[in-house]
């Protein structure tokens, strides 16, 4: 072969590998739609919320990826799909059989309500939530889902969770993933909860061996930086309640990993 003919394949090789690259062009970015499951059970589910004491009710508010990495398709549906499962069963029956779909979780949660028929527990059962899509640049997907849920007792449990997925391969990122220095980052955000608790503090509460303060369980990327939400229990006592925090990339500095850079 000659150094024209050389030339030429090695040529044509090059605009072959260009116009496959343009030709795939970015990464799609993955398509999240917000779906319902409401269902109810009882004898005066028609009437007003405060009138019920025979009702059990879901109304949930959740998301579906509809297009995307199949990787990223399994961790979503499997993290959505936990956390649902999660308030039915809450103050259910011992040796609740495990649950595959949404319909058998509700089964689970109409039969709790069911097994306390004639006690001061029996009433009107609740579980419903919202969600929300924070972040979805084709690199990384965050969702939040905030819920509450009542199965009897002195008061609800509200509760949020918060992940960010790794678009490609699902992952759901960790502290470690996205901060350099997790006691840098606990600091910072020790500072920013006294300021955004201000008043708690100033009629006695403070951190202790029964409330450490930590790191948030629930926490994802945003356009600006770091949403972080601490639960009622997590850092603080019930009465306490739910505590958000954003920190903006500025805020966070050389804190925050390449992943957002």
């Amino acid at each position: 072969m000659n150094k024209t003919s050389v030339f030429f394949l090695l040529l044509f090789g090059a605009l072959s590998w260009n116009a496959c690259q343009q030709k795939a062009g970015p990464a799609e970015t993955p398509v999240v739609e917000i779906e319902s499951f409401r269902k109810s059970k009882g004898t005066d589910c028609d009437q007003p919320d405060t009138a019920r004491v025979n009702c059990a009710t879901i109304d949930f508010q959740y998301p579906v990826l509809k297009s995307g990495a199949a990787a990223l398709k399994d961790s979503v549906g499997k993290w959505t799909f936990d956390y649902l499962h999660g308030m039915l069963s809450s103050g259910a029956i011992e040796d609740v059989p495990s649950a595959n779909t949404l319909e058998e979780s509700a089964a689970v949660f109409f039969d709790n309500h069911e097994s306390y028929k004639g006690s001061v527990m029996y009433g009107a059962f609740v579980a419903e939530c919202g969600s929300e899509v924070v972040l979805n640049d084709g690199k990384h997907l965050t969702l939040a889902i905030n819920g509450y849920t009542f199965q009897g007792g002195a008061h609800g449990n509200p509760y949020a969770v918060v992940a960010t997925f790794d678009a490609a391969t699902g992952k759901i990122l960790t502290w470690d993933d996205v901060v350099t220095d997790k006691a840098a980052m606990k600091q910072l955000l020790e500072a920013k909860f006294r300021e955004a608790r201000a008043e708690a503090f100033q009629e006695g509460f403070e951190f202790d061996e029964t409330f450490p303060f930590a790191l948030p369980q629930q926490f994802g990327l945003t356009p600006t930086g770091i949403y972080c939400y601490y639960n009622p229990y997590e850092v603080g006592p019930y009465a306490l309640g739910s505590t958000e925090i954003d920190v903006t990339m500025e805020e966070l500095g050389a804190l925050l990993l390449d992943v957002r850079r």
